[in-house]
């Protein structure tokens, strides 16, 4: 299951627009749900719109359980404060250094202004990948990546 702030407008954005996208905080979240949108790109065919979030943790290693929110914060810096861009959003999900599967959607932010992106583990038996990164794209060009590492729950030991 995926989530994204909404920010939603119709445009079309220029090369030249982003000079660059600035991570400035990344972790464990809480977030308010706000409704679905489709997302072909994406393993459910839908992401999750928010409509808040809260960093609960600084980290890049998460606890891998049912409703655990990991995402990045970021500015998307331009010369036109609040025109809107498209980004492309990767969500690979890989172990010792082989790529797993690969999630994408397209979201559209306004330059300057503070986006969220991330990721909701769902209740499904799949086995986690060990590592889980986000990437941000403009135009065809990656402009930012966050890796997590993921920590599922430890093995009682028994003896």
């Amino acid at each position: 299951m995926t989530i994204s702030l909404v920010g939603l407008h119709p445009h079309v954005s220029l090369a030249g627009d982003v000079e660059s996208i600035q991570i400035v905080n990344f972790g464990l979240y809480k977030t308010t749900f706000e409704k679905w949108e489709a997302a072909p790109g994406t393993s459910d065919g839908k992401i999750e719109i928010i409509s808040d979030q809260k960093l609960i943790a600084f980290t890049d290693k998460i606890r891998c359980t049912p409703g655990t929110e990991l995402g990045v914060q970021y500015v998307v810096n331009g010369q036109h404060q609040g025109k809107p861009v498209d980004l492309l959003i990767k969500v690979i999900h890989s172990e010792k250094g082989r790529i797993l599967s690969a999630d994408q959607w397209l979201r559209t932010r306004p330059l300057g202004s503070t986006c969220f992106e991330g990721w909701k583990f769902g209740a499904s038996s799949q086995r986690a990948p060990q590592n889980m990164t986000i990437q941000l794209y403009h135009d065809g060009r990656k402009m930012a990546e966050k890796s997590f590492t993921l920590v599922t729950k430890s093995m009682k030991r028994v003896e």
